[in-house]
């Protein structure tokens, strides 16, 4: 008996079900039920994360001696829900830890001096970084002259571990778990690896820290966090998101509120569009404080206010960002680059100009770079296209960079203004280069299928697929010779129409497909997302088209 075979069989799956398994890297039976049935019991041992032990003891020593610990976190929503996490952990173990989380245009980002004289002067004795500190070295070695240790725990590539910390918690650095986890992964694993410690010290005589409660913070992080939803993220956020469906903070709820969303409607696409934007807000236009207060909050009164504030700010970040967007983009008309957009104002808001690189790459398929502030140093955002290395590209680069750092996608940069033209044509340069050698990327189909294959049964297996994201698309299939009837606009871009093929015929829409429609003539070739949509209390089975050509 086949692999494909024996999946369907053993698992009651659609034929087509098991194959995309086994093309998604599926081996066995029991990788096959792991991942159609994500589960606590599959998440890897803390402490195969490297420096976890001496991070623990460190931990513990200052929760014995009733030292007060510091969490320095970052203002992004990774940032924000590491920080919050570590301090609902904290406090459900009877030690109130204080927080900072830096000021985008006051602080920028990562440990910095100025932050640790702050928690030095509220006496903090141990500072726990999340999501920064792997480039810190310097901020970490003054911390350590001013009678504090550091543990570093981060998810960022670095050159070198910090010497100064006392511990360094990052998958990248080493160990067995998976190097994809973002910082609120990272705080729910160093908050597990605490929970075994402090049992076993007996620490915990007033009850023990309820983990599942606290992942709907890990859900949301880590799906705004861009990480590749697979291995330990795929348990995290499949789990966490069902936590964040009937959470019990008082402050998600109001935010989920606020957002008009209703907790059957909570999915990786209504956390990535409508709940971490506003989260995300805080830190772009105002204090991150206010989010991480949000996430921390048991007042539900405090939590209607912040959930009210935070989704202003969301909306003014909407049209700083889009004002940016077309003032970059008639700079580029002026001076067009063949490699990459390198823009900057000094009026441009550096909280959003991250944002509008994003939206820069999508409209001219080009990295960007996008920075704002008068001088002598300014700020800025990078972004990157598919399969280019910004990260590497900024290396060099180094010698006319202030400070530089990030991921392969995504990444920052302080620069002297007077350097600003000679970064921008070598960055330009090398980009050019390096995106000759990388091929578009193609419209991605998981299988070719007859129409008659697509049934209720298969949509019910690809929802067991989900969350979907970075690392596990959703099953895209592609069929031949369809029809096209009654087809209709709604919602003024979206196409509505009947797909009718070898006697079966399906409901059908094409988001942002209404306005390059053109009536087909013949049958055309679909590509599309098999789903189960449910109105009015009616379940029916219909087809989300990404792409519609005549066939051939």
């Amino acid at each position: 008996m086949t692999l494909q075979s024996t999946l369907a069989c053993e698992l009651g799956l659609h034929p087509i079900t098991a194959q995309l398994l086994i093309s998604r890297g599926i081996e066995n039976l029991e990788e096959a039920r792991i991942f159609l049935s994500p589960s606590l019991d599959h998440l890897p041992d803390p402490f195969e994360l490297p420096d976890m032990e001496r991070a623990c003891e460190r931990i513990l020593t200052a929760m014995q001696k009733r030292e007060t610990i510091a969490i320095y976190g970052d203002y992004d929503v990774d940032g924000c829900t590491s920080a919050a996490l570590l301090t609902r952990f904290f406090r459900a173990c009877g030690h109130d830890p204080i927080v900072f989380l830096p000021h985008r245009l006051r602080d920028g980002y990562g440990l910095s001096p100025t932050g640790i004289d702050i928690l030095k002067e509220r006496g903090a004795r141990l500072i726990i970084t999340v999501d920064n500190g792997m480039r810190a070295e310097e901020a970490i070695h003054y911390a350590v002259g001013k009678g504090m240790d550091v543990i570093v725990t981060d998810h960022h590539e670095g050159h070198e571990s910090p010497q100064s910390a006392v511990a360094v918690v990052n998958p990248k650095q080493g160990g067995k778990i998976s190097k994809d986890l973002c910082g609120v992964g990272l705080a729910l694993f160093l908050a597990m690896a605490l929970r075994r410690k402090l049992r076993e010290a007996r620490m915990l005589l007033n009850g023990e820290p309820h983990l599942g409660s606290l992942l709907d913070l890990v859900a949301i992080g880590t799906i705004a966090d861009i990480v590749p939803l697979t291995n330990a993220n795929r348990v995290l956020t499949s789990i966490g998101l069902d936590v964040l469906r009937r959470t019990t903070s008082v402050g998600l709820r109001a935010l989920i509120q606020q957002a008009g969303l209703t907790s059957d409607q909570i999915s990786t696409g209504t956390v990535a569009f409508r709940l971490a934007p506003r989260i995300n807000a805080a830190g772009r236009l105002d204090d991150p404080m206010l989010a991480l207060e949000l996430l921390t909050t048991d007042n539900p009164e405090r939590a209607a206010v912040l959930s009210t504030q935070l989704d202003k700010l969301n909306s003014e970040r909407q049209r700083t960002e889009e004002r940016v967007v077309q003032e970059a983009l008639r700079i580029e008309e002026k001076s067009p680059s063949r490699g990459a957009i390198v823009a900057h104002a000094p009026h441009w808001h550096i909280g959003v100009v991250g944002i509008a690189g994003s939206k820069l790459v999508e409209r001219c398929g080009l990295p960007a770079v996008v920075c704002g502030g008068e001088g002598p140093l300014v700020r800025g955002s990078v972004r990157s296209v598919r399969g280019l290395d910004i990260l590497s590209c900024l290396e060099t680069c180094a010698d006319l960079l202030h400070r530089f750092g990030g991921h392969a996608q995504a990444a920052g940069v302080t620069i002297e203004l007077a350097k600003l033209d000679t970064f921008r044509s070598r960055f330009a340069d090398v980009c050019a280069d390096r995106l000759q050698h990388i091929s578009p990327p193609e419209v991605r189909v998981d299988a070719e299928v007859n129409p008659t294959e697509i049934t209720e049964h298969l949509a019910r297996d690809l929802e067991r697929f989900e969350p979907f994201g970075m690392g596990n698309p959703e099953p895209v299939f592609l069929a031949h010779n369809i029809e096209v009837m009654e087809p209709r606009t709604v919602g003024d871009k979206h196409l509505k129409f009947t797909a009718r093929a070898q006697r079966v015929s399906f409901d059908a829409i094409g988001f942002n497909l209404a306005e390059n429609f053109i009536p087909p003539s013949a049958p055309c070739s679909l590509t599309f997302c098999p789903q189960l949509n449910t109105w009015n209390g009616t379940t029916r089975l219909q087809l989300k088209v990404k792409r519609m050509v005549p066939s051939s």
